[in-house]
């Protein structure tokens, strides 16, 4: 059974998925930004429209909602959300826009992800557990290969630029003054493990 895994981003955040995935196999994840645990009271309208999207991506009858496997998209038809939402197979930052193309990067099989991070965005040495490629969209990207962040490593990328993530390679990036748009493709289900557990974003907040 398909799970939609809502946190809050100052309440269980990415940790919600966290949970349920010890009692489900398909589990989607989502952070709503800016709320704590009165979702649908603190932000309804983006609560509803993340049901709303769960609901419809769901199969009917074996073939996914108004779908058969065919998808054409312009860069104007990129629906990004209005508030970042970073999920599997992303670094986890807070600001991080997400769009899934293809696939499900939680589950066994080619996905496509496409990344929107805001400008003066730095991400700490991480790495995937899947192989991956990635093209740049749009800004220039600086991305380095290494056990902790290193200017000196950083190579820019900008628009057209191909990069790697090997599977288990540790790697950082980060965006100065303008936000970039990558687009990444694995083979789920993916993960993202940070070399210093502690410049992880996605640990739950402590309460004071």
């Amino acid at each position: 059974m398909p799970v939609l895994a809502v946190g809050g981003e100052k309440s269980f955040g990415p940790l919600q998925a966290v949970i349920m995935r010890h009692v489900a196999t398909d589990v989607r994840e989502a952070v709503v930004q800016g709320s704590g645990h009165w979702l649908m009271e603190e932000r309804p309208a983006y609560t509803v429209s993340l049901i709303r999207d769960f609901l419809d991506s769901l199969e009917v009858g074996g073939t996914a909602t108004g779908s058969f496997g065919e998808k054409r998209l312009t860069p104007a038809e990129y629906e990004f959300p209005p508030q970042g939402n970073p999920g599997t197979g992303s670094s986890g930052v807070g600001g991080i826009a997400t769009v899934v193309l293809k696939g499900d990067p939680d589950q066994a099989g080619v996905y496509t992800i496409m990344l929107r991070v805001p400008a003066h965005t730095r991400i700490a040495a991480h790495s995937h557990r899947d192989d991956r490629v990635a093209t740049v969209i749009s800004g220039t990207w600086r991305i380095g290969y290494g056990d902790r962040f290193d200017e000196a490593k950083l190579k820019a990328l900008p628009p057209g630029s191909f990069y790697t993530e090997p599977s288990g390679r540790t790697h950082f990036a980060e965006t100065v003054d303008e936000p970039v748009v990558v687009q990444i493709t694995g083979f789920g289900p993916s993960s993202t493990e940070y070399v210093d557990h502690a410049q992880d974003p996605r640990r739950p907040l402590k309460s004071e």
